[in-house]
C-alpha cells in the first residue's frame, strides 16, 4: 500500500496572515492535512500519539485507538480487546504497541487484537507513559506504576511514590507517603524524573536518573535549581524548560538559555526542529496550545492560533521524516509536513515570466523574459528594463552582454553599459571571431565568408557551437554540421535539440529525447536513464556535476547516477528553461514562471528512504509504503532473485505464474528526491500441487501401470481363451464353408448336367421339327412347338442365372458385375443397342449373403425394360466402388419411362423390393431424353 492520498494535504486549510508570513517557511511550506471523523478517525477528541516501527501513525480517542498508514484509518475498540475506549496513552514497546486506558489499564497489540497486560489491573487516568530498560512506567494522578515481567515471564505491576525525608527525594514502594507529582523522561537509554506542575502538591526541582531497581541519582548538576517540566534531547544537547525559559545544556554545562518574553504559560514539552523549538505548552496542568521559537529571529509563533484551532492541543509527535503530527482535544489530529532538503531563493521580480535564458557578466546576473531584462546583483533586483523587441537568446559576447532579436525595433535603445542588441538569432564567440545566424545567412567571424541555406530559416535554431574544429547548430529538427561551406543535416540525431554544452574533449546535447555525449572523435553516446526525459538546457558545475533542466524538474547526473530534485512544493512551475553558475558557487536556473538560485556549495540533502512493511502469504505480498509527506513522488521497485529490478506501482504482487523453483524477494522505495529504502530478503518457493509433485506422480503412475499390467494380463488370458474359441469356430466356419462351397458347386454342376442338358435337348429339337416341317405343321401345332421352344429358351436362360448364383464365385462383386455386363452385352446386341461399360472398381469384397441374386435380378428387369420399352440406341453401365459404398446406374437414351404403363406390369415394384431386402436404394430419374436407374447402398 503506497501510502499518503495527497487530497490530505489539500483540504480544509485555515490559514490566516500571520501563518502566511512567519510559519510558512518553517513547517513545510504552508503544507498540512487535517484528518478527522470525516476521514475515518473514531473521534475528534484525541490525546497521545505515537509512530510504530513499520511507520504507522497511532491516535488515543475518546473512542478508541486508531492507527493511520497514510490512506485509512483502522480503529481499534472494545471489541478488539479493550475494556475501555477512552485510549490516553499509545506507546511502542519492545517492537510492540501498548496503550494505556482511563481507568481500565494497559494493552498490549496481539495478532490485531488487544489484550490486557495485567489482568484485572485498573487504573486512574494515564499522564505520563514511557518505556524503558525492557519494562513500562507510568503515572496517574495519584500513583506511579512499574509494570515489568516475573520470572514467568508474566507482566506484574509494582505502585510507587516519591517522598522528601530529611530534605532528600526517595523512592517508596507500596506506601502512601506525601505524594510528590513527577513525569518520566527517555533520553537515549536512560530514564530521568522531573517534578510535574501541580498547584497544590510538591514538586521535585532538578532531574533524577532513576534505574531499573528503583533508585535516584542526580543527573545533570546545572539543572538542580529548577523545577524542570520539559526535557528532550537533540544532537548531544538537552533541551530543559522551566517556567518561560529553555535551557540548552551539554554535559553539566548550560550554554544558552532562551527566555520567552510575555510568555507564561506551563511548557509541557520543547523539541528541536531544524532552526525552531516546537513548544507544548498550557496552564496549569493542561496543555493547550502549539507556538514554535525561531532560533534565528527570537520569534514567537502561535500555531495554533493561526490554524484557528479552537480547542487544547494535546500531544505533538515528529515522525520518521520530521512531519509533526499535533492532536486536539476535539479538532482531530494536523499533520505539518517537513520542509524540502534544500532551499531555493525566488526572484520574486521575475514570478509569472517566462524566463528563456540566464547569463552572467562580472558580478551582475542577467535574466532574459519575452519583454523584460531583469539584473541582480547580490541577489538583489538592480534594474528591470522592459523590451519592445522579443529577444530569443541572450549571450556573452566580447564581454558584452548581447540580446539577439530577429528584427530591431529603432525605439528600443538599452543605453546600457555592457549591453548591446544584435539582430540574428544566434551569436556565437570564438577565439577567431562572432559566429552569427541572420535570417537565412550563417555568418562567419569578421565577415571572413557566410553560407546562405534556406534550412536556417525553415528551422527554428537554439544554439551554436564549434566543437572539433566544426561549427554545429542546434535545431528543432536535429543537428547542422558545416562542411566545406555547406550545412549538413546529421543522420544519427533527428531529435529536437535544445541546448549544447562544451567541456574540455567532450560536447553534451540537450535534446527532447534524453542527454547525449559527444567525444574528441565525434562518437554519441545517450545517457543511460535520460532516454524519457526532455532535457532543456544542460551545465557542469564546479563540482563535476551534470545538471538538467527538463518538462518536470532538475535532474543531476553524477556517479553515473540520476537524482531528481522535486520542485512541485518549492517552486511555481517545474518547467525548467535555462542555468547560469555565478563567481559565488550559486545556480541559477529559469522555468516558465520566474527565476530562481539554490546554494551548491551545500550537498543537497535527499529525502529519507520511507518504512516498507511487508506481508507475505506464501507467494503473494502485500505491500505497505509509508510515507505521509509527498507519497506522489514515490517510486517503487521489487527483485526476483539476481534479476533486474521492475518498477510497479501495485500494492499486491502475486508470482503465482512464475515457473517451479526457489525465490528471494526483496522490495526497495525511494521519493523522487530521496535515497533507497529495502524491505527484508523474504522467500518463496513455487511447487504444484501434491497431485502434481514427482514423487506423487511416479508413485501413481507405478501403482495405476501395475493395475493396468494386472487388468491387461487378465484381459489377456480372457482374450486368449475367447481367441481360441474364435479360432475354433473361424476354422469350423472356414470348413463348413469350404464343404458348402464344393455342396454349391456340385448342384451348379448337377443342375446343369440334368436340368440344362435338358432344356438344350428341348429347344434344340423344337427347332429342328420347325425348321424341317414348317410347312406340313398346321397352324396350331406350328404356334404350339414355338411356345414349347421359346419356355425352354427362358426357362435355359433363368436356369443360367440360378446355377450362376450357386456358384461360390458369385458372391463377390467382381463376379457378379461382370455377369451383369455379359448378359446386357447379349441381350442388347439382339435389339440393336450398343453398351458402353464404365467400371471403378479397385478391388473385390464379397457380398453379404443372398445379394449377388437380388442385384442381378434387379439389373436383368432393367435391361429387359429399356429393350422393350425405351426405343434406346445406346446404354451407360456404370459401376463405382467406394468401400463400403457400391453404386450402380444404367443409363439410357431413350424416350422415358412411362410410370403407369410401369404400374401395370409391376416391374418397378419388384425392382424396389428386392433393393429392400438388402437394404439399398433404388430410384429412377426419366425424362423425355432418356431414363437413369440407380441402385446403391453398403456392403459393409
Amino acid at each position: 500500500m503506497i501510502t499518503f492520498r495527497y487530497k490530505y494535504s489539500l483540504v480544509r486549510y485555515h490559514i490566516t496572515l500571520i501563518f502566511l508570513c512567519c510559519f510558512y517557511n518553517s513547517i513545510s511550506q504552508n503544507r498540512f492535512a487535517h484528518f478527522t471523523t470525516v476521514d475515518g478517525l473514531p473521534n475528534n477528541l484525541c490525546y497521545g500519539l505515537e509512530q510504530d516501527d513499520k511507520g504507522y501513525i497511532w491516535v488515543g480517542t475518546d473512542d478508541g485507538l486508531s492507527k493511520f498508514d497514510g490512506n485509512t484509518f483502522k480503529n481499534f475498540r472494545t471489541g478488539q480487546g479493550f475494556h475501555s475506549n477512552y485510549v490516553i496513552a499509545p506507546i511502542l514497546h519492545k517492537n510492540n504497541l501498548v496503550a494505556g486506558t482511563w481507568g481500565r489499564g494497559l494493552y498490549q497489540l496481539d495478532n490485531q487484537s488487544f489484550r490486557r497486560l495485567v489482568p484485572r489491573d485498573s487504573l486512574s487516568k494515564v499522564n505520563n507513559l514511557v518505556s524503558a530498560y525492557g519494562a513500562l512506567w507510568s503515572t496517574s494522578i495519584s500513583d506511579n506504576f512499574l509494570f515489568r515481567k516475573n520470572n514467568n515471564g508474566v507482566y506484574e505491576k509494582t505502585n510507587f511514590q516519591l517522598s522528601f525525608q530529611n530534605d532528600s527525594l526517595r523512592i517508596v514502594v507500596n506506601q502512601k507517603p506525601v505524594q510528590v507529582p513527577i513525569q518520566f523522561h527517555k533520553i537515549k537509554d536512560k530514564l530521568y524524573i522531573t517534578g510535574r506542575n501541580h498547584p497544590i502538591k510538591n514538586t521535585v526541582n532538578g532531574v533524577y536518573e532513576i534505574s531499573q531497581n528503583l533508585e535516584l541519582t542526580r543527573a545533570f548538576n546545572a539543572l538542580k535549581e529548577f523545577n524542570i517540566s520539559t526535557l528532550s534531547y537533540k544532537d548531544d544537547i538537552i533541551y530543559a524548560g522551566s517556567g518561560n525559559t529553555i535551557m540548552m545544556v551539554q554535559g553539566n554545562r548550560i550554554i544558552k538559555k532562551i527566555v520567552l518574553k510575555d510568555f507564561n504559560d506551563v511548557l509541557f514539552k520543547a523539541i528541536r526542529y531544524f532552526d525552531k523549538i516546537l513548544i507544548l505548552s498550557g496552564k496549569s496542568t493542561l496543555p493547550q496550545k502549539l507556538v514554535t521559537y525561531d532560533l534565528e529571529g527570537n520569534k514567537i509563533q502561535d500555531v495554533t492560533a493561526a490554524l484557528n484551532i479552537k480547542t487544547n492541543i494535546s500531544d505533538i509527535l515528529l515522525d520518521h521524516e520530521s512531519n509533526i503530527w499535533v492532536s486536539s482535544y476535539g479538532q482531530g489530529v494536523y499533520c505539518f509536513f517537513a520542509p524540502e532538503k534544500y532551499a531555493f531563493k525566488e526572484y520574486k521580480g521575475t514570478r509569472n515570466k517566462l524566463i528563456k535564458d540566464i547569463e552572467g557578466l562580472d558580478d551582475q546576473v542577467f535574466l532574459l523574459s519575452d519583454n523584460s531584462l531583469f539584473i541582480y546583483k547580490d541577489h538583489k533586483l538592480e534594474m528591470e528594463r522592459s523590451l519592445k523587441n522579443s529577444p530569443n537568446k541572450i549571450s556573452k559576447i566580447e564581454n558584452k552582454i548581447r540580446l539577439s532579436v530577429f528584427e530591431r525595433d529603432l525605439n528600443d535603445q538599452i543605453s546600457i553599459p555592457k549591453i548591446e542588441i544584435g539582430i540574428e538569432s544566434i551569436a556565437y564567440e570564438t577565439q577567431q571571431g562572432v559566429y552569427r545566424i541572420k535570417e537565412d545567412t550563417l555568418l562567419f567571424p569578421n565577415d571572413t565568408k557566410l553560407i546562405k541555406d534556406r534550412k536556417l530559416v525553415a528551422l527554428l535554431m537554439n544554439d551554436m557551437v564549434v566543437f572539433n574544429d566544426k561549427l554545429m547548430i542546434a535545431t528543432n529538427s536535429g543537428l547542422l554540421v558545416e562542411s566545406n561551406n555547406e550545412l549538413l543535416s546529421y543522420p544519427k540525431i533527428d531529435y529536437q535539440i535544445h541546448q549544447f554544452y562544451k567541456d574540455d574533449d567532450q560536447m553534451f546535447m540537450a535534446t527532447s529525447n534524453g542527454l547525449f555525449v559527444v567525444d574528441k572523435n565525434e562518437n554519441i553516446t545517450q545517457i543511460e536513464g535520460t532516454e524519457k526525459l526532455e532535457i532543456n538546457a544542460v551545465t557542469i558545475d564546479f563540482k563535476g556535476q551534470i545538471w538538467l533542466g527538463t518538462n518536470n524538474g532538475i535532474v543531476i547526473y553524477k556517479d553515473e547516477k540520476l537524482e531528481r530534485l522535486y520542485l512541485k512544493n518549492s517552486l511555481g512551475s517545474s518547467y525548467i528553461t535555462s542555468f547560469y553558475e555565478d563567481s559565488g558557487k550559486e545556480m541559477w536556473f529559469g522555468t516558465n514562471d520566474g527565476g530562481y538560485s539554490i546554494d551548491n556549495t551545500m550537498d543537497i540533502q535527499y529525502q529519507e528512504a520511507p518504512l516498507i512493511h511487508i506481508n507475505q502469504s506464501g507467494n503473494k505480498f502485500d505491500l505497505n509504503i509509508i510515507s505521509y509527506n509527498r507519497a506522489d513522488a514515490l517510486i517503487s521497485q521489487y527483485q526476483i532473485n539476481d534479476d533486474p529490478w521492475i518498477s510497479t506501482k501495485e500494492t499486491v504482487l502475486d508470482f503465482n505464474n512464475l515457473e517451479q523453483g526457489d525465490y528471494n524477494f526483496q522490495l526497495r522505495s525511494k521519493k523522487i528526491d530521496g535515497v533507497w529504502g529495502y524491505s527484508d530478503t523474504f522467500q518463496f518457493q513455487l511447487r504444484d500441487p501434491w497431485y502434481m509433485q514427482p514423487v506423487f506422480l511416479i508413485g501413481s503412475t507405478a501403482i495405476l501401470s501395475l493395475f493396468m499390467i494386472l487388468i491387461i494380463s487378465a484381459k489377456l488370458k480372457n482374450t486368449r481363451k475367447r481367441n481360441t474359441i474364435l479360432n475354433e469356430a473361424i476354422t469350423s466356419k472356414t470348413t463348413l464353408e469350404k464343404e458348402l462351397a464344393q455342396v454349391r458347386d456340385r448342384m451348379a454342376k448337377d443342375f446343369h448336367d440334368e436340368m440344362g442338358n435338358k432344356l438344350a435337348r428341348i429347344t434344340m429339337v423344337s427347332e429342328h421339327i420347325l425348321s424341317e416341317t414348317d410347312a406340313a405343321l398346321d397352324s396350331f401345332t406350328h404356334k404350339s412347338l414355338t411356345t414349347v421352344k421359346t419356355d425352354a429358351e427362358d426357362l435355359y436362360r433363368g436356369t443360367r442365372d440360378f446355377m450362376f448364383s450357386l456358384q461360390p464365385d458369385s458372391d463377390y462383386l467382381l463376379e457378379v458385375v461382370d455377369y451383369i455386363i455379359d448378359f446386357s452385352r447379349d441381350y442388347l446386341s439382339s435389339w440393336n443397342i450398343e453398351c458402353e461399360i464404365e467400371k471403378d472398381i479397385p478391388n473385390n469384397p464379397r457380398l453379404p449373403y443372398y445379394y449377388n441374386r437380388q442385384i442381378i435380378l434387379i439389373f436383368k428387369e432393367a435391361i429387359t425394360n429399356v429393350a422393350k420399352h425405351s426405343d434406346a440406341t445406346m446404354v451407360h453401365l456404370k459401376f463405382q466402388y467406394d468401400h463400403p459404398l457400391v453404386k450402380m446406374q444404367c443409363i439410357d437414351n431413350g424416350k422415358g419411362y412411362a410410370f403407369a404403363k410401369a404400374k401395370k406390369t409391376r416391374g418397378l415394384s419388384y425392382m424396389k423390393e428386392r433393393a429392400s431386402k438388402i437394404n439399398f436404394t433404388f430410384h429412377i430419374d426419366t425424362l423425355p431424353t432418356g431414363t437413369t436407374v440407380v441402385l446403391q447402398g453398403s456392403i459393409a
